[in-house]
């Protein structure tokens, strides 16, 4: 009788160690599964994200067109008893200024880069030397 619970136990304990092994193996399988889909989550929501930039970079654009064309509208929509713009300025003016306004915004738009760099320049102090010491070690 004993003989027959150490066998009946030695197989179950076979059958548990091997369902055990399966067990391990579904979830490693699960963890890959689980990073895989992670890392398809992540490259789709980077599409979305560089989808998203391009319309903003449009919009952007756009908007700085009509910034001019806005401003010089408000400018010349001034009733002239303000005594804003030269009386004889007109249609031709108005021309005029809309191109010099467009000019300008976009020479500052594109150079733009250049102009923060060279203010972050001036701004940003350099770090002292502290040869070889830990800043915070004593004297």
């Amino acid at each position: 009788m004993c003989q027959d619970s150490l066998g009946d136990f030695a197989r179950n304990l076979g059958q548990l160690v091997a369902l055990n092994a399966r067990f391990n193996q579904i979830v490693d399988l699960n963890s890959r599964y689980k990073d895989y889909l992670s890392t398809i989550w992540s490259l789709q929501d980077s599409r979305n994200s560089i989808y998203q930039n391009t319309t903003i970079q449009k919009l952007t654009y756009l908007t700085i067109g009509y910034l001019p064309l806005g401003l010089i509208t408000a400018i010349f929509a001034i009733p002239p008893d303000q005594n804003v713009l030269i009386l004889q300025m007109g249609l031709l003016g108005f021309v005029v200024a809309i191109i010099v306004s467009f000019i300008v915004t976009f020479t500052i738009v594109f150079s733009l880069e250049r102009i923060l760099g060279g203010i972050g320049k001036l701004t940003t102090a350099p770090s002292p030397t502290h040869e070889g010491k830990h800043p915070l070690a004593l004297p």
